[in-house]
């Protein structure tokens, strides 16, 4: 069954294309079968083949599908009992269709007591304690006066895990160790075979890319994948960050600028 190209494979085949100059990635469309997304042929006459992923974040992006959702009114909340309009926060597993409900009436009686900025975690006031046990809602801030109507601000909620400079090495050995990307690649052992693993705006992996450099350590890898790709991207910034290792070869960063080309290449 032939299918388009999604968007992360799209990106995939410039961060190759940029990497290796005078490469071609061409995409198999069809995959009925299982098969991988790219053959890779390099200008020295190297060819592999390319399994494109994404570590995905499941809990956020399902909250933030929740919070989205025009049809329950997007991101905001009328504010029938708050007498201003409201900032909030909470996490990823806070409970969406109860906030919506009963945001309104809790922060009410936070704005009752003079309160006009909360920081759950913190704050001993009963009030600030009742809406975090009860809702998940965290921090709120009261919002300008000259918004109007007055409305209640959903955040889009991050990742819960703590942030530091493996989070995208673990994300992307985790998706090493799925049968599915093994066997792909597996099937061509007479080649390069390279596991590309997109990180999403949504995810940690994402962040630690742009805020750490790699360990000097290399990659974790079955002999069915020779080469690990960690790849992401950010709204307005033509600049992409890869990490990638190979067996016997440390994680390096690369940076891309699809106009420009990238800052190193690998050989």
């Amino acid at each position: 069954m032939s299918r388009g190209i999604r968007y992360e494979e799209a990106f995939a085949k410039r961060v190759f294309e940029s990497v290796f100059p005078g490469s071609v990635m061409r995409y198999q469309p069809s995959q009925s079968n299982g098969e991988y997304d790219f053959d890779l042929t390099c200008a020295d006459g190297r060819t592999g083949v390319v399994e494109v992923t994404s570590a995905l974040d499941s809990r956020v992006l399902e909250a933030w599908r929740h919070i989205l959702d025009m049809r329950k009114g997007g991101p905001f909340i009328k504010a029938i009992q708050c007498h201003r309009s409201w900032t909030i926060a909470f996490s990823a597993d806070a409970n969406i269709t109860a906030i919506r409900k009963c945001a309104d009436g809790y922060l009410a009686a936070i704005e009752a007591g003079g309160i006009t900025r909360f920081k759950a975690d913190v704050d001993s006031d009963e009030r600030v304690r009742k809406i975090r046990e009860e809702l998940g809602i965290t921090l709120g801030q009261v919002a300008p006066d000259w918004i109007k109507p007055r409305r209640i601000f959903m955040s889009l909620p991050g990742p819960s895990e703590r942030l530091h400079a493996c989070s995208a090495i673990h994300a992307a050995e985790a998706e090493v160790l799925k049968p599915d990307n093994r066997r792909k690649l597996g099937a061509h052992m007479t080649g390069e075979r390279h596991l590309a693993v997109y990180a999403p705006i949504t995810g940690v992996p994402s962040f630690a890319l742009w805020m750490f450099e790699p360990p000097p350590t290399e990659a974790l890898l079955p002999p069915e994948i020779s080469d690990l790709w960690v790849f992401g991207d950010r709204p307005g910034v033509r600049e992409h960050i890869v990490w990638h290792s190979r067996t016997g070869v440390p994680w390096r960063k690369l940076t891309c600028n699809f106009d420009e080309g990238p800052s190193a290449q690998i050989e």
